[in-house]
């Protein structure tokens, strides 16, 4: 097993790897930007390094300042996480070339998986139903027209590389391609320096399914219960469950047994998460996401394995704890996601995060980024938190969810709680047979007063607050936002 890692990411997944490490006794190196240096998986982490200023080149993408902290640390693995570096072919190929282990697919493997054409020519070798699109990567616009009548209004367009969703966009009509296809591409450029799309025919009213994949180096192989993730707004997730509600057992059999075969055909080494869209009986492969997903908390709850641990395991060379078996899901689980955002339009708030309240009970897990005091980035993912309920039906983990919400709250920002509210409330979630189309057609956020118990809360929080800057003021108590440790010091740009 690996003596020191590095982490290359910040937040809550930082703190979700730094815990498994703390179990497998591996030590630990954080990096952060000067925008998170408040944030609390510095404290939690052996060795914590500033990279950078707040903008991701400069910090999170910066490869050079990373791997110079890995060198100066000794560390002799990395991991990534999700987002930033963690589907980057160049990032494993100079971490291979530094003898580190990257926790993931190689440089090879990481091309192969974020081209969604080559993946989906892959998929139909095998026979797997494909999700109908253009078969060849387009940068011209005309092009892009002549697919999009092919396959017929409404589409959806797509960068060709990477697997998250940003720059997907929906087109109705010929009128609104031109326009969208530029967007796309400009963001695509920007984003993976990558000007070509694909052209995707839009399935509606299906839902989006994902199956999540461990292979270890001598093939051994475990395939993991299906996640519902339809709940989204502009192709974002917002929640997650599993097993996934309202769909039959023979389509809960197939995705499983195309996953197991794409990762063979794949040659897949690590964890991988293979998409589709499901409509009734119909079954459509989408794309592959070769990282950790945010949305693992809900497996773990219902497995009870560490994902995080597998991870490690394969990339040291192990054999996976639990491997060819047909595992089965213990209960229930849902994610929600809470972010910094207008519940109405979805726009990104920025702001001081001045009180939190965090609801506890049995069986709730937390993942947690804000704190009271801190400052919320422009430069990074809005969201604050994530919230996974555990049960033995997901009724009443809806009904958990539901009361959990009216007590969360965060003052002094805007946050999306009042739209989770809403959402866990209403009757499609309830009854499972909301689709990746309900956010957009199916569901209308309606502003209301705040709940008696929310005000109460935060006028207590403010309350306590105003009392500790009183106190403070006074030399009387000790009083600030950043956390800090007995045992760290500063040093220069690092913290040791």
């Amino acid at each position: 097993m690996f003596k020191r890692v590095l982490i290359a990411n910040r937040g809550e997944v930082a703190n979700r790897i730094i815990s498994t490490c703390l179990d497998l006794g591996i030590e630990t190196v954080a990096v952060y930007s000067e925008d998170d240096r408040s944030l609390h998986y510095l404290n939690r982490a052996d060795q914590a390094y500033c990279i950078g200023k707040g903008p991701v080149s400069n910090s999170y993408k910066n490869i050079d300042a990373i791997m110079a902290v890995a060198k100066m640390c000794n560390a002799d693995c990395v991991h990534p996480g999700y987002g930033f570096l963690a589907e980057e072919p160049e990032f494993a190929k100079i971490c291979a070339q530094n003898k580190l282990a990257f926790i993931g697919s190689d440089k090879e493997q990481l091309e192969l998986l974020g081209n969604k054409i080559k993946v989906r020519m892959n998929a139909k070798k095998l026979d797997i139903d494909v999700v109908p699109s253009s078969e060849t990567a387009i940068s011209d616009v005309k092009e892009g027209m002549n697919a999009a009548k092919k396959l017929a209004y409404p589409v959806i367009i797509k960068p060709v590389s990477g697997t998250h969703a940003r720059g997907i966009r929906r087109v109705d009509s010929e009128a609104g391609f031109e326009k969208a296809f530029i967007a796309t591409q400009i963001e695509s450029n920007v984003v993976l320096n990558d000007n070509t799309l694909v052209i995707e025919k839009a399935i509606e009213g299906a839902k989006h399914i994902e199956v999540t994949v461990l292979r270890d180096k001598g093939g051994r192989m475990l395939c993991l219960p299906e996640i519902d993730c339809s709940i989204q707004r502009r192709y974002l997730k917002i929640a997650a469950e599993t097993p996934a509600p309202s769909i039959s057992d023979p389509v809960r059999k197939k995705v499983r047994d195309w996953s197991e075969k794409l990762a063979v055909s794949l040659n897949l080494t690590g964890l991988a998460t293979f998409e589709y869209l499901v409509k009734g009986n119909d079954v459509f492969f989408l794309e592959v996401n070769p990282r950790l997903t945010v949305e693992h908390s809900v497996t773990e709850m219902v497995t009870g394995l560490d994902l995080v641990k597998q991870q490690f395991l394969i990339s040291a060379g192990e054999p996976l704890e639990i491997h060819g078996k047909d595992i089965k899901c213990r209960g229930n689980a849902i994610q929600c996601r809470i972010y910094a955002e207008d519940p109405e339009t979805f726009e990104p708030k920025i702001g001081k995060v001045n009180d939190v309240f965090i609801p506890m009970g049995p069986n709730v897990r937390h993942e947690l980024i804000a704190h009271s005091g801190w400052k919320i980035p422009i430069h990074y993912d809005h969201m604050l938190a994530k919230m996974t309920v555990w049960g033995q039906d997901r009724l009443s983990i809806i009904n958990k969810m539901t009361h959990l919400l009216k007590d969360y709250f965060y003052s002094g920002i805007i946050t999306n709680i009042p739209l989770q509210r809403q959402v866990f409330g209403s009757k499609q979630v309830q009854g499972g047979t909301y689709d990746v189309d309900f956010m957009r057609s199916n569901f209308v956020f309606s502003r209301q007063e705040p709940l008696e118990n929310f005000k109460q809360a935060m006028k207590m929080a403010t309350a306590i607050r105003i009392y500790k800057e009183e106190e403070a003021k006074r030399g009387e108590i000790s009083f600030t936002s950043t956390p800090v440790s007995t045992w760290t010091r500063e040093i220069g740009t690092g913290r040791l």
